[in-house]
């Protein structure tokens, strides 16, 4: 066993590669066992990732504008089936970004939703999002661009700065008009502006959040009650899994997240694997582990975790 495993009941890594999931698979071997992107058993794997599971079925129902459902409908009254949704979706399986399916999901949520100053928003038009940004929808849309093949796309680009600039102050065109207005939304800003430092502004807001996060989440109010259960997926929603992930991946932990980390690892079977405990079953286009059971997406979640905050 390797270090970050060490504390592990038992290794689940072979019930992870053989369980039916391409997804999880593909995950398992490329951020777990750091088999690399390009060699040919990462891209066999991805192959099975388009070809079967849940991200082939997914896309099988998108329309060929790149959407799901009714275009207009993109977040508002599709909640967890719409395209913003699903395109959250696709990154977090591990969807293949030269897919052209993929791409065209890609495309219409810039066109539909983004505003012309840079963030993400609930309504809009072929020729833009209409009306107030949401940190935490600007935040998963410009970390699942980037997961996708967008990472260099001027508007992603945009997209970023203009989280930059929310983490230090400037709130203009957001929800609420101040920076970063709800916790989960932190997290979220957080997890999108850590996929891609690119320039000092953005190493310097990413610094400022973690610590704000850190504050904020495991300290003062101390986290939500819904955020000490793990989950898949999340969506606008964190929890200790991903705020502890967070953390390690930006700099690592601090004291208070200590405590967090026992009792992530506290919640392993006998096994070194971890339930699902909560989700949004039933509510998605595609189903994934039924909660209350040893769940391989929240394991791979939570070896992920474990991996990333490892001395």
């Amino acid at each position: 066993m390797s270090d970050w495993k060490e504390r592990l009941n038992g290794d689940p890594t072979d019930w992870l590669l053989d369980g039916g999931d391409p997804s999880v698979r593909y995950l398992t071997l490329v951020d777990l066992l750091d088999v690399k992107r390009e060699s040919g058993e990462a891209l066999d794997a991805l192959d099975e990732v388009m070809e079967s599971g849940p991200v082939e079925k997914l896309l099988r129902s998108q329309q060929p504008g790149g959407h799901w459902g009714r275009e207009e409908d993109f977040y508002n009254r599709s909640k967890y089936r719409g395209t913003v949704w699903n395109v959250s979706l696709l990154a977090e399986m591990g969807a293949d970004p030269r897919d052209e399916r993929v791409k065209r999901a890609g495309e219409f949520v810039l066109r539909w939703s983004q505003g012309s100053g840079g963030g993400f928003g609930h309504n809009g038009t072929p020729a833009g999002g209409k009306g107030l940004a949401l940190s935490c929808l600007s935040g998963n849309m410009v970390w699942a661009l980037s997961r996708l093949g967008f990472s260099d796309d001027p508007r992603t680009a945009k997209a970023r700065e203009r989280l930059v600039a929310l983490v230090h102050g400037d709130g203009t065109g957001f929800s609420r008009g101040r920076c970063v207005p709800c916790r989960s939304g932190a997290v979220k800003v957080l997890k999108a502006l850590h996929e891609h430092v690119g320039s000092e502004d953005e190493a310097a807001a990413v610094s400022e959040l973690r610590e704000r996060v850190a504050l904020e989440c495991l300290q003062g109010r101390g986290p939500r009650p819904e955020w000490y259960d793990v989950w898949f997926p999340l969506f606008w929603n964190t929890d200790l899994v991903e705020i502890i992930d967070l953390l390690g991946l930006t700099g690592g932990l601090i004291p208070e997240a200590g405590r967090a980390l026992e009792l992530i690892l506290s919640k392993q079977d006998e096994k070194g694997r971890w339930a699902l405990e909560r989700s949004f079953r039933g509510r998605c286009l595609v189903s994934f582990d039924p909660p209350g059971r040893p769940s391989r997406w929240a394991t791979l979640r939570a070896l992920r975790m474990l991996k990333h905050v490892a001395p």
